[in-house]
């Protein structure tokens, strides 16, 4: 078996909760997280190689179960390998949540350079623009980048919170097929000439 269709990502499911549970106990900035957030998904990567061996027994239950017509046995040996996915993660968040102080968090945190905080908080402001130019050339529709940048402007220089931009944003989405062409044509309906009336040639 070729070696890179074994390899398994870094788990940044793990690394994101855990990460964001530490930065917000203490008190620290983004490029903290980051930098936590990088050997954790390495060690998430660890428990996703155990747990999607563990499953393997999972698949070969649901084979049987598909073997006998038991429909019902495979939505239940579906549910439970996706329950057993799911405390991959819960399980050492809520040790983490549960068993580190604040003090600990404290030293942890502090105990990383400047410099690479540093650095990464730069790489973090970074992900934001990628964040817009992935929007961006996600929506490829130049009939749509007004709309873009004044979300963007309203967002940049007002005190909106997300609940009230969306209502604007949809309050403009219906605007704009309402009033638009593109969504309203006009159906035009071609009279018939009176010669080509069969009732009134009958009449006639």
């Amino acid at each position: 078996m070729d070696e890179h269709r074994a390899a398994v990502a870094p788990d940044a499911a793990l690394a994101s909760i855990i990460s964001t549970i530490l930065v917000i106990a203490g008190g620290q900035n983004i490029g903290a997280g980051i930098a936590l957030a990088i050997p954790l998904a390495a060690a998430g990567q660890v428990l996703t190689i155990i747990v999607r061996t563990i499953t393997v027994a999972f698949q070969h239950a649901a084979d049987k179960a598909a073997e006998r017509g038991n429909l019902n046995g495979i939505t239940v040996i579906h549910i439970a390998a996706l329950l057993v996915q799911a405390m991959r993660v819960a399980i050492p968040a809520v040790i983490v949540a549960v068993s580190v102080g604040t003090a600990g968090v404290h030293a942890l945190l502090n105990s990383i350079p400047e410099v690479v905080t540093g650095g990464l908080n730069i790489a973090g402001g970074m992900i934001v623009v990628v964040g817009y130019a992935m929007v961006i050339n996600m929506m490829r529709a130049g009939y749509l980048m007004p709309f873009f940048y004044l979300g963007f402007v309203t967002a940049a220089f007002t005190n909106f919170n997300l609940v009230a931009l969306g209502v604007i944003g949809v309050v403009m989405a219906v605007l704009y097929i309402q009033l638009s062409p593109k969504y309203n044509k006009s159906q035009v309906v071609q009279a018939n000439p009176a010669g080509a009336n069969d009732l009134d040639n009958e009449l006639d």
